[in-house]
């Protein structure tokens, strides 16, 4: 009995996993389905990386600029025409003339009959020549005015001033300082400035350096007494001038209709005997106007690396201020410095060689230094006592780029960087082309047991601190 149940027992166990024999198969490959997948996973990355893109250059530069303050855009280049000097061409073009003139009459002094007529026909024909290019003598007019008629005058040429001073300004400069009480206290100091550029976003002044050097505080205030603050865009310690910068965005449209910018007119052709007319604080205010004539064209001030004309004047001065002079067309043509005054008349720098130091200034550029004291030898001077024609060099400063790169008083620059020097100005035109720490090449002819011989030297410009 038992022996069958265990036999039962058996065969239903076997039917009961029966089932365990079967093969199992497995599932099929969808590709459809991995394909979507593999094509949604990259949409996703796609559209990750776009909106990282977009969070990247939303936020990088609001982020950069709490890190590291956001740099200003650059102005507009100012750009300020230089004035050319007189060649000295012209006298060689006269000197050939009179040579060929005298040779022709040369070979004429023994003509017969028929040709005496000629010459004499040539030699009037010459004269009047002659006559007409030569420069004729002015001759004193005397010219009576009435009382109305003067008056006239003087109400034209006041009007002319009247329009040249909307390129005038007042500079205020506050500084702060301690008594022997050690109690702080402000001062104030006052002085013109003139309008010399609007570069689209800065109406920029042309001032005395001194005045603004420790200033704490400036302020402008316009023709039509508005009051802007305004800050230093450049400096040069050599002539104790500056250029201040008013941001437009803080002047007021009546006020920029008030204002204008001065035209700088041509001054290397100003003679003695010119009606000028005298605008600024040398006057002893502001806004006022004086008339007078240039006196002298013939003095000169010899500063580093430059020498520059100075006008005199019949214009008396009230205080030693400074201001500017115009023409009768009211174009600047001289910038008078503080304490430029002698003899209580009004004196003033030549507006043409200031140009080229105000367009840098203007621009916030440095002003290239070299240390030297030039002036020029011309023709006449080179053949009297047989230098080489060129700059001059009168004295070097110490330890200045000059005296590193061994130049010497008494050399004479003839080329800087292969370009001819024959002036002072020529020196000073080429120097203002470079920028601190840039080399030039200099050649000078320099006095030796031989007599002058040229010498190269490599000087690198610096800066005047």
């Amino acid at each position: 009995m038992d022996e069958n149940r265990t036999v039962e027992t058996e065969n239903e166990q076997d039917t009961e996993f029966s089932f365990m024999t079967e093969k199992i198969k497995h599932r099929p490959v969808d590709k459809k389905r991995i394909l979507s997948r593999i094509l949604f996973t990259a949409l996703l990355a796609l559209l990750f990386g776009v909106i990282a893109s977009v969070v990247i250059a939303f936020l990088v530069p609001r982020l950069r600029g709490s890190i590291e303050p956001e740099q200003p855009p650059v102005p507009p280049r100012v750009v300020i025409p230089a004035d050319e000097y007189e060649t000295e061409s012209e006298p060689e073009t006269e000197t050939e003339t009179e040579s060929e003139e005298t040779e022709t009459e040369t070979e004429t002094e023994e003509p017969t009959e028929t040709e005496e007529t000629e010459s004499t026909e040539t030699e009037t024909e010459t004269e009047s020549t002659e006559t007409e290019t030569e420069a004729p003598v002015p001759e004193a007019v005397t010219v009576e005015l009435l009382p109305e008629e003067y008056q006239k005058l003087q109400n034209r040429l006041y009007d002319v001033g009247e329009e040249a001073n909307r390129s005038i300004v007042t500079v205020t400069a506050v500084t702060s300082d301690t008594d022997w009480f050690n109690t702080v206290y402000s001062s104030e100091d006052k002085e013109s400035g003139l309008i010399v550029a609007d570069n689209g976003e800065e109406i920029l002044i042309l001032t005395d350096y001194p005045m603004v050097r420790n200033a704490e505080n400036i302020t402008v205030t316009f023709v039509n007494e508005d009051i802007v603050n305004a800050e230093v865009k450049g400096y040069d310690n050599t002539t104790g001038l500056a250029v201040l910068a008013v941001d437009e965005k803080k002047v007021d449209e009546e006020t920029v209709s008030a204002c204008k910018v001065a035209t700088l007119a041509n001054s290397l052709h100003l003679r003695k005997g010119t009606m000028i007319l005298a605008l600024g604080s040398p006057l002893g205010t502001n806004f006022s106007i004086l008339t007078g004539t240039v006196t002298s064209t013939q003095e000169r001030i010899f500063l580093a690396d430059g020498v520059f004309t100075r006008f005199e004047t019949d214009v008396v001065a009230a205080n030693s201020g400074n201001g500017v002079l115009t023409n009768l067309k009211g174009e600047v043509v001289g910038y008078v410095r503080k304490e430029s005054a002698s003899d209580d008349t009004i004196s003033a720098l030549s507006i043409s060689e200031l140009k080229p130091l105000i367009e840098r200034l203007s621009n916030g550029l440095p002003i290239p230094y070299m240390g030297t004291y030039v002036s020029t030898v011309t023709k006449d001077i080179a053949e009297q006592y047989e230098l080489p024609q060129g700059a001059y060099i009168n004295s070097v400063e110490l330890d200045s780029p000059a005296m590193e790169a061994n130049l010497l008083s008494g050399d004479v620059i003839v080329e800087i960087d292969g370009r001819s020097i024959l002036t002072a100005e020529n020196y000073r035109g080429a120097l203002m082309e470079h920028e601190p720490g840039e080399e030039i090449r200099l050649t000078v002819e320099r006095l030796g047991a031989d007599g002058y011989t040229k010498v190269s030297c490599t000087a690198e410009v610096g800066e005047r601190e």
